[in-house]
């Protein structure tokens, strides 16, 4: 039986994380990787009931972490933004589709190797993890687009590094991400549809909604290895067209923003054009999904 933390979308403190783990960056703390390898066998071994395989990768060989570890475990803990990646997005790739973007490309890269084990993002709010991407803590907009491609990717929780906890802004976000948790938790990605204007989408669905993410291309623009980050203070605010085409029986009926925004859908043929205005690091879309009467999936 799948343990319950992998089947809602959770959000943790760095202490609530390593309490739950089983261990933590076992490539380095234990010493070779078959040291570490052999450590987790053990401990998996001796798991009590309801515990979680889980286990907390640190920064380095990250790849190479995840290719080793994810087969045996329920749950990895990572830090997606710490390198980044010229692999270009294939043409059947549903993690963020035709983004080209240096650190979008690394989470794909993670992704291809996590052999459908569940993610949680650690995210940076102050300098600890934070050091190894921007040389800095990151801003609230930084942090919220963090968040955005993590659930746009997949993951299924958020892990928060650092000794300062989420600030207001970011605690709203959680806040309304947590309404969504037990199905973003069991949702998948899908290729319903497109921006009309180039803004970065990506499309997950559960049974009952699709959740469409986007990104603002203001953040995370410029990550050349040791050179701080300038970021916008006061970014323009973004304006999203966005066309989805739900293949049959599917309908939208509604659709709203993650804080509660009514949207207006029109429709174009077989698809639903609606847009949308946000500032900050992106925004997430729910339309709600009904099956047509008689129709088969």
């Amino acid at each position: 039986m799948p343990h319950p933390d992998t089947k809602r979308f959770i959000f943790l403190t760095g202490s609530e994380a390593q309490e739950r783990q089983l261990l933590e960056c076992p490539d380095h703390k234990y010493g070779t990787e078959e040291d570490g390898l052999r450590e987790l066998e053990r401990r998996l071994a001796n798991m009590k009931e309801n515990e979680l395989a889980f286990a907390q990768l640190c920064v380095s060989c990250q790849l190479q972490s995840v290719t080793t570890y994810a087969p045996i475990l329920e749950v990895i803990g990572i830090n997606p933004f710490v390198a980044t990646s010229n692999n270009e997005p294939t043409e059947d790739t549903l993690v963020w589709p035709d983004y080209d973007h240096l650190s979008i490309n690394r989470v794909r890269d993670i992704c291809k190797r996590a052999t459908g084990t569940v993610m949680w993002a650690r995210i940076p709010l102050s300098i600890d993890e934070a050091q190894f991407m921007i040389k800095r803590a990151p801003s609230d907009a930084e942090v919220e687009w963090m968040v955005y491609a993590s659930i746009g990717a997949g993951f299924k929780g958020i892990v928060w590094v650092g000794e300062a906890g989420p600030s207001k802004r970011i605690r709203s976000l959680q806040t309304a991400i947590e309404r969504h948790a037990d199905e973003l938790g069991n949702a998948w990605q899908v290729d319903w549809g497109s921006s009309l204007d180039g803004c970065p989408i990506s499309m997950i669905r559960s049974e009952q909604h699709l959740f469409v993410v986007l990104l603002s291309t203001a953040y995370f623009a410029d990550i050349k290895k040791g050179k701080p980050l300038v970021f916008p203070m006061s970014p323009e605010s973004v304006t999203a067209r966005v066309s989805i085409a739900p293949p049959r029986p599917f309908a939208l009926v509604s659709g709203k923003t993650l804080s509660e925004t009514v949207l207006t859908l029109e429709s174009k043929g077989e698809s639903v054009v609606t847009a949308c205005s946000f500032k900050g690091g992106g925004e997430m879309l729910v339309f709600r999904l009904v099956k047509k009467p008689g129709g088969k999936e």
